[in-house]
C-alpha cells in the first residue's frame, strides 16, 4: 500500500506516521510531504518517502504515480485569532484542501481522510454533538474545516474518491504543543510559582489521547465499507470540566500550589461553550472506541514533560 501524508511534522502526524512504521511491513510505502526542509523529527525507515512541498503552491514536484491513501493533516489549528490571522487560516486552509484533492487527482487517490476538528461545531448549544447536526460555525477554524469538508464533499459527487473526515475533538498527549491547556497546566503545576490561576471552572471540554487518535487514522485507512462522504467524531465521549482537569493535574503531579479561577466573558467565544463528542458513527463504521483513560493519559503527559 502507498500512503501520502500531509502535516506529518506535526503533533498528530507524527504520531501516526511511528504508528504505520512500526505496524506496516516493509513492502509499504508512506509519502510525507513537509514544507520544511531542515526539519529531520521524522523517523529514519525505509518506508518513508519524503517530498519537500508547501500546500499553498499548485505546481507540484514529483508526486508518486498512484497512491491509494491520501491523509490530510495539514492546517493551521489556532484558535482565536486576531481579525488578520483569521483570514489568513481561512485562505491557507481552504486553499491546502483545494490542493489536496488535485494531489488526490494526479495520484489516482482512492481515499482521502481529513483531519477535521470539534471547531465544526462552534455555535451549536448541545450537550452532545453528532456529525448529523446542520453547522454553522462562528470562528476561523470552524469555518474552514466546513468549508473544507463542502469542498470535499462536492468532490465525491462527481469521483469515485472516498473521503472520511475525521472530527477530532480536544488532543492531547506527549508531543503536544506547549501552548495547548494540559501542558500548559502541567507546566503551572511543576514550575516554582506559588499559586496555578486558570479560566473559567465549570467550562467541559472533550479530551481524547494522542493514541487512541492515530488508532483512528488507521482503522480509517482499513475501513473500505465507507462510500462517498462521510464525517466521524473521534471523541472521548465522555467531557471534563476545566476545574476537574485541574485538580486531577494537581493530584497528580503532588503539587502543593493553591489553584485560582479566573471567571471570563464567553459571550463571544461560542466554542467555551460545553462540547462533547457522539461517538455511535466511530464505533459503527470504524469499529473504533478510546482505550486510553484521561487519568492514564494525564500520567503519560506529566510524565513526558518532567
Amino acid at each position: 500500500m502507498k500512503i501520502l501524508i500531509t502535516g506529518a511534522e506535526g503533533f498528530i502526524g507524527l504520531a501516526l506516521v511511528n504508528l504505520l512504521v512500526a505496524e506496516l511491513n516493509d513492502e509499504n510505502e508512506i509519502f510525507c510531504i513537509i514544507r520544511n526542509k531542515e526539519s529531520n523529527v521524522l523517523p529514519v525507515s525505509r518506508k518513508i518517502k519524503i517530498i519537500h512541498h508547501d500546500l499553498l503552491n499548485s505546481n507540484f514536484p514529483k508526486l508518486p504515480s498512484s497512491v491509494e491513501v491520501i491523509i490530510h493533516l495539514a492546517g493551521i489549528s489556532k484558535t482565536f485569532l486576531s481579525s488578520n490571522d483569521g483570514r489568513k487560516q481561512l485562505q491557507d486552509n481552504i486553499l491546502a484542501t483545494s490542493n489536496v484533492l488535485e494531489i488526490a487527482e494526479k495520484t489516482k487517490a482512492k481515499k482521502l481522510i481529513f483531519a477535521s476538528s470539534v471547531y465544526v461545531y462552534s455555535g451549536i448549544k448541545a450537550g452532545s454533538f453528532k456529525e448529523e447536526m446542520s453547522l454553522l460555525p462562528l470562528e476561523p477554524l470552524g469555518i474552514s474545516k466546513h468549508v473544507s469538508e463542502m469542498i470535499l464533499r462536492a468532490h465525491t459527487a462527481s469521483s469515485n474518491l472516498s473521503v472520511l473526515s475525521l472530527r477530532l475533538f480536544t488532543v492531547y498527549g506527549p508531543g503536544s504543543k506547549e501552548t495547548q491547556f494540559i501542558p500548559e497546566a502541567i507546566k503551572k503545576f511543576l514550575h516554582s510559582e506559588k499559586q496555578a490561576s486558570f479560566g473559567n471552572p465549570s467550562v467541559k471540554r472533550d479530551f481524547i489521547y494522542i493514541t487512541d487518535v492515530v488508532r483512528a487514522f488507521k482503522l480509517a485507512i482499513d475501513t473500505i465499507a465507507l462510500k462517498g462522504f462521510n464525517a466521524i467524531n473521534i471523541a472521548s465521549g465522555r467531557p471534563h470540566s476545566i476545574q476537574e482537569v485541574v485538580e486531577t493535574i494537581k493530584n497528580l503531579t503532588s503539587s502543593p500550589k493553591e489553584i485560582s479561577f479566573i471567571e471570563q466573558n464567553v459571550n463571544d467565544r461560542s466554542i467555551d461553550l460545553d462540547h462533547c463528542g457522539d461517538i455511535y458513527f466511530a464505533k459503527k463504521h470504524l469499529k473504533w472506541s478510546p482505550l486510553v483513560s484521561f487519568e492514564d493519559g494525564l500520567k503519560n503527559t506529566i510524565n513526558a514533560i518532567k
